[in-house]
This record gives C-alpha cells, sequence and structure tokens, in this order.
C-alpha cells in the first residue's frame, strides 16, 4: 500500500483484467491459458491497510507482464481514510412456500 487507511473497495474487474494480461486467460480465441500465472488478495475490502503493506501477490511467468499486471491490481484498490460499515453476511433467508401441492 502506498498510504495508511482501509480498503475501500476492490475492482473485480481490474483484478480479473490483470489475471488476462499475466496470461490467465485468452485475448483471441485459441490461446493458450497460462495455468501457473494468478493474483493472490491478501488485502480486501475493510481490511486496514498501511505504507508497505503488501496487497497482492502476483504469479507470473513474464516481467514485463508482471509490471503491466502490477499496476492493474494497484488501480482495482481504493484506499480511504475510514473503516467501512460491516455488512451482514447473510441477508435474508429464502424459505419454500408453507405447504407444496403435488398434482397427480
Amino acid at each position: 500500500a502506498t498510504e495508511a487507511g482501509f480498503v475501500q473497495r476492490l475492482d473485480a474487474m481490474g483484478i480479473g483484467l490483470a489475471g488476462k494480461t499475466l496470461g490467465g486467460g485468452r485475448q483471441k480465441k485459441g490461446e493458450a491459458i497460462d495455468l501457473a500465472v494468478g493474483v493472490n488478495l491478501l488485502k480486501k475490502e475493510g481490511d486496514a491497510v498501511k505504507p508497505g503493506d503488501i496487497l497482492a501477490v502476483l504469479l507470473a511467468n513474464d516481467q514485463e507482464r508482471a509490471e503491466e499486471a502490477a499496476t492493474q491490481v494497484l488501480g482495482a484498490y481504493t484506499v480511504g481514510p475510514q473503516a467501512l460499515p460491516l455488512q451482514p453476511l447473510i441477508k435474508r433467508v429464502l424459505s419454500p412456500p408453507a405447504q407444496v401441492w403435488a398434482l397427480p
């Protein structure tokens, strides 16, 4: 991290594009996918960070691609001064109707 605060937002599209840049996705139909590359997120939304904290680990086979993906990953993080309010893990429980009628 470059500043102290809390991870306010983490853009999933930006992380996905970083993985694609590393070779974990296709640019064009028929291209091979490099199964050895990836992005391991160490800090997620709501986590506290301070300067120098590692936000993510990139698994790469190409230095140039790794540098481009690192820029994309850093751009996907938004760090702000305030902690996010905790959101419930379960918003609501869906249950079946009280009676189920079977047709003959």
